[in-house]
């Protein structure tokens, strides 16, 4: 006869249990209490409670209490509720967490060094960085999430901008310059006029009526930035013998040449 308050161990308490499961005993209503919590066993006088769906809640308190049964409206204390709806949100991360790229063995490493990525950042290859990586490393294949070292990274990087570099330069537009046999050009520069040896600090810009005679001429295109000292007027000798000096200058230096407005 077992004694008032007397006590089992659970190793007793969960044979007699599967006993009592096995000889299809049921226990009587005074057995289970339900007034009390059906996990923590508190009593549900004074606190809010629960009941117990069936769903994953149901699954985490059948689990936890086993080898004991949720009897038939069976009810459980707002705080084992919670603690199940945080069990069922904890194992969802944990098999996300599982199923994801994160846990992958061969994302553990570098997909091109194969360095350990373990407390270091990282870097998902995509886009023109997944296929220079999956270039390097082949024949091997790339895995679908596979993830870069910064150092790793940032060398896939400089060898793709290196690349459109050299494609760059390989396909360069034409120039839109052309050359002309017999014909050249003033300097590009305004710091000084292109006369030679004129070395006065006033400075105004070529106009284009001269610029045309100049290249019609002598063959010679003044720049835009090109510059020249103030023009004088000479009547007609010193027109002519300047001329002279001019026509002197260009064959000596074809490069500049000296215009007097007559």
């Amino acid at each position: 006869m077992i004694p008032e308050g007397g006590l089992i161990c659970f190793a007793c308490w969960v044979h007699t249990r599967r006993t009592i499961q096995q000889q299809g005993i049921i226990a009587a209503p005074a057995v289970m209490n339900m007034n009390a919590c059906v996990w923590c066993r508190r009593s549900l006088a004074q606190t809010r409670s629960h009941s117990i769906p069936e769903g994953p809640e149901r699954t985490i308190i059948t689990q936890t209490i086993y080898p004991r049964e949720i009897p038939p409206g069976g009810l459980v204390c707002y705080a084992c509720w919670v603690a199940a709806r945080r069990n069922v949100e904890h194992a969802t991360r944990v098999e996300d967490n599982r199923q994801g790229p994160s846990n992958l063995h061969q994302d553990s490493m570098c997909a091109w060094c194969r360095m350990s990525l373990h407390r270091r950042r990282t870097h998902v290859a995509s886009g023109p960085v997944r296929d220079e990586v999956a270039a390097r490393i082949y024949p091997n294949e790339l895995p679908e999430h596979a993830l870069l070292c910064s150092n790793c990274w940032t060398r896939a990087h400089e060898n793709i901008e290196m690349e459109q570099e050299v494609v760059q330069f390989d396909i360069q537009p034409p120039s839109a310059s052309i050359t002309l046999d017999g014909f050249t050009h003033t300097t590009q520069t305004s710091t000084h006029c292109f006369v030679p040896a004129c070395n006065n600090v006033e400075r105004n810009r070529v106009p284009e009526y001269l610029r045309r005679i100049i290249l019609k001429s002598e063959k010679i295109f003044v720049t835009e930035n090109a510059r020249v000292n103030q023009f004088e007027k000479f009547n007609n000798t010193k027109t002519k013998k300047r001329n002279q000096l001019i026509t002197k200058t260009i064959k000596g230096n074809i490069m500049v040449v000296a215009i007097v407005e007559a």
